[in-house]
């Protein structure tokens, strides 16, 4: 999965043109460039990251409490330190540890038009980020980094700061990153080396300037949530899964169209066949009243061969000679008892005659047109047999 990340200050979209990095899922950067969305590479993840002061990070006190309850104790926490309402702000949590905690908190209408920009242009968010976010959060340690018109904080509390560069001639570092260092308890510096001079405090070493690049994957909380999230929600997935899901749909609707068919040519051939039945039942027997023609000749026909010395289908010797059939190799020694009345023959079986045995029975005598149940006086070890009524 390749994502594009884009740095977006606060003039864009005004001015359309960002720094964009390309890359792949591991972290890798494929490519690397500036400019306007419509040279922006394709990629199925684009994530935002919001330069200059457009996020700021926070510290704030805040209990434990429900997660619905949170946003509200939020505001009630940052309403004396905003120069705006609340109400206008929108407050993402990226940790809680005990009742401190720290959020980050960019205006509702800015972070509302960038998403819609970027839906409109054909490159919806999946992520937004402040690029303080982006830099470590180290133990002890203050990062700072210039980049652009800008320098970046990160306290070693989570919080965060960014300010103009100081201008030529003026203090290496301002008042406010002072004061915040204090706070923070801040024991050496990862960042330029006249910054940690002016501060008085070493200079860190051995860390990995690579981590503060503002393109690199982080597990930072994403600032889409709530009235912000994506419409799409899984959009990635979507686009990946959308053509096989298209076959796979059509291969269901196909499949429910052809078993229709199926049905309706099935119910077709059974109504011509029963008008057949019909047909033959009224040429074989004129003036007989039509109820089950199949059924009413089968006892037509037995009466006929009861009456003219022949063996009806249900007699003693063709149900037997039916079950012999159907037993084939296990009809020997097998049978322990014969019992037959008015058309019904009940078999009896020896213990050796398994129930495996008795189900295969059942369903060979059944496509020779016997229906076999286990009888329900003398145990599932006799057959009740009767010539089907179908």
């Amino acid at each position: 999965m390749t994502t594009l990340t884009l740095l977006i200050d606060e003039r864009w979209p005004d001015t359309q043109a960002a720094d964009w990095a390309l890359c792949d899922a591991r972290g890798v950067l494929l490519q690397q460039g500036h400019s306007e969305p419509r040279h922006w590479p394709v990629a199925e993840r684009r994530v935002a990251v919001l330069a200059g002061a457009q996020v700021s990070l926070c510290t704030v006190p805040l209990p434990k409490a429900r997660r619905r309850d949170r946003e509200r104790l939020i505001a009630y926490a940052l309403e004396e330190r905003l120069p705006t309402e609340t109400e206008a702000q929108h407050f993402t949590l990226l940790e809680h540890e005990g009742e401190r905690a720290v959020v980050a908190i960019v205006d509702a209408a800015r972070l509302r038009r960038i998403v819609d920009a970027f839906a409109a242009i054909g490159h919806p968010l999946t992520a937004v980020f402040g690029r303080a976010q982006c830099l470590p959060q180290l133990a002890g340690t203050a990062v700072c980094i210039d980049e652009g018109a800008m320098r970046y904080w990160r306290w070693p509390d989570g919080s965060g700061l960014s300010e103009d560069l100081p201008a030529a001639g003026s203090e290496p570092v301002s008042w406010l990153a002072v004061k915040a260092g204090q706070a923070a308890a801040v024991e050496r510096v990862l960042g330029p080396a006249q910054v940690a001079e002016a501060l008085g405090l070493p200079q860190a070493t051995g860390e990995v300037q690579k981590a503060q690049q503002w393109y690199l994957p982080n597990s930072a909380p994403n600032l889409l949530h709530g009235q912000f999230s994506p419409h799409q929600g899984g959009a990635g997935w979507w686009q990946r899964l959308r053509w096989p899901l298209w076959i796979a749909g059509g291969a269901v609707a196909l499949h429910l169209v052809a078993g229709v068919v199926s049905v309706l040519a099935a119910r077709q051939n059974e109504a011509e066949l029963n008008a057949k039945t019909r047909a033959v039942f009224a040429s074989a027997f004129p003036g007989a009243a039509i109820v089950d023609p199949v059924l009413q000749m089968r006892r037509q026909l037995n009466e006929l061969r009861s009456n003219n010395g022949a063996l009806r289908d249900d007699d003693l010797l063709v149900l037997l000679a039916s079950l012999s059939e159907a037993l084939a190799a296990d009809s020997r020694d097998v049978v322990t008892q014969l019992r037959y009345e008015a058309g019904v023959l009940e078999i009896g079986f020896g213990k050796a005659f398994v129930q495996a045995q008795r189900q295969a029975l059942i369903a060979a005598l059944a496509m020779r047109g016997i229906a076999a149940q286990p009888s329900t006086t003398a145990g599932d070890n006799t057959l009740t047999l009767r010539r089907g009524t179908s």
